[in-house]
């Protein structure tokens, strides 16, 4: 069993090394809070698609231009997302996430949680991060 996670971990890690991204936007953090105003860029590797019914997992890389902090998480420049899409529910939700203290998934890793987050609604704004990635996934 401890095999079959090592080789895991390592298919993860060489991938990563590997991955070739693709911008989908250049966005700006409208939230409220230390990293309001932030400009970023968000990634998707195409290679990692994988599709389940009408179900889409992919690889997502969010990149800022400055160093991102919040309470109790390590200052970070980049955080790879793995999100599966809904394409007939409009609908996403997360099922990784990790953070990077350089740019592009590099540098040290910061930290990382594996879960399966709810369900969330696509929003109906067109022009979303959210959005043009659920958009992108489906092919829409």
């Amino acid at each position: 069993m401890h095999k079959v996670i090592l080789m895991m971990l390592l298919a993860v890690i060489s991938s990563s090394a590997t991955a070739a991204w693709t911008k989908i936007v250049d966005a700006k953090d409208n939230t409220d809070g230390p990293n309001q105003g932030s400009l970023y860029s968000v990634y998707v590797d195409r290679d990692t698609m994988r599709n389940s019914n009408d179900s889409i997992k992919i690889w997502e890389l969010y990149n800022y231009q400055t160093v991102q902090q919040g309470d109790g998480v390590t200052p970070y420049l980049s955080l790879k997302v793995r999100t599966e899409y809904d394409c007939s529910r409009e609908r996403s939700r997360e099922h990784y996430v990790a953070i990077f203290s350089e740019n592009m998934g590099k540098g040290k890793r910061g930290g990382e949680k594996e879960y399966v987050h709810r369900w969330g609604s696509v929003s109906v704004e067109p022009d979303t991060v959210g959005t043009r990635l659920w958009k992108f996934a489906c092919g829409r």
